[in-house]
C-alpha cells in the first residue's frame, strides 16, 4: 500500500512541476490518502504564489480525484502514543508532522512516497 506524501501529491496536481509526470504515474497505480497529507496539499495548493495559484474550490476536489477510499488516520490512543514516542526521541517543530505522516503509514501497513528528504523524520518513527 502506497501513502504520497505532499511532495508527491502536490507535483501530481502542478502540470508545470519537474516531478509531474513521473508522480502522475505513481498516483495512477492507485494509493492511499493519509489525512494529514490531504489537509497539507489542500493548504500548498491553495496558496501558491501567481501564476501557479489555483481556486480553492479546484484544489479541494483533487484528492477525491486520487481515490475514493477513507483517509488513512490515526486514532486518539495513536495519537497520544506519537506524542509520547515523539518526545522520547527529541523530534520537535516541523519534524512532528512528517512524523504523524510517518506513523499513520506505519500504522496502517502502508510506505510513505515523498519528493522531499524527510526520510530521517519517517525513520524515528519506526
Amino acid at each position: 500500500m502506497i501513502a504520497p506524501h505532499t511532495s508527491v501529491l502536490a507535483a501530481g496536481f502542478a502540470t508545470w512541476h519537474e516531478g509531474h509526470a513521473s508522480a502522475v504515474r505513481t498516483l495512477n497505480r492507485g494509493v492511499h490518502l493519509i489525512a494529514h497529507t490531504a489537509l497539507e496539499t489542500y493548504s500548498v495548493l491553495a496558496r501558491l504564489p501567481p501564476p501557479h495559484r489555483v481556486e480553492a474550490v479546484i484544489v479541494s476536489a483533487y484528492p477525491a480525484g486520487i481515490t475514493s477510499g477513507d483517509y488513512l488516520t490515526l486514532d486518539s490512543e495513536s495519537r497520544r502514543g506519537l506524542i509520547d514516542h515523539l518526545a522520547a526521541r527529541g523530534v520537535t517543530g516541523g519534524a512532528t508532522y512528517a512524523a504523524l505522516i510517518g506513523w499513520t503509514a506505519k500504522l496502517a501497513g502502508a510506505t510513505v512516497l515523498t519528493r522531499d528528504v524527510l526520510r530521517a523524520a519517517f525513520e524515528l518513527v519506526a
